[in-house]
């Protein structure tokens, strides 16, 4: 997962709550973009979750990378996703390798 801005909105740990499966999975974030209050705050929604960081290339939009396999393009932040008053455009695309792999 990718959004350099993530931890500017107290909201976007419960847009992960509420888009996410709640069994076993692991959460790769860019480094330093997680307060420790979202951190908190996911693992108490979800402790089977794993959160890991990690530092990604410097990217202009925001990512989510599922299994290596898809990868949905946000061209605003997670919080906009939750936002009923504002408009958000994705792409998703079926992908071979992550731009995230290192």
């Amino acid at each position: 997962m990718y959004d350099k801005y993530f931890n500017e909105k107290d909201d976007n740990a419960d847009t992960l709550i509420n888009l996410l499966p709640k069994h076993k999975l692991e959460i790769i974030y860019q480094l330093n973009t997680f307060s420790q209050e979202q951190k908190d705050k996911l693992q108490k929604a979800c402790p089977t979750w794993t959160l890991r960081d990690e530092n990604f290339q410097d990217c202009h939009d925001r990512y989510l990378i599922i299994d290596n396999k898809v990868e949905i393009i946000l061209t605003s932040g997670f919080w906009y996703l939750n936002n009923l008053s504002k408009e958000i455009t994705y792409i998703v695309r079926l992908i071979k390798n992550s731009r995230f792999n290192n």
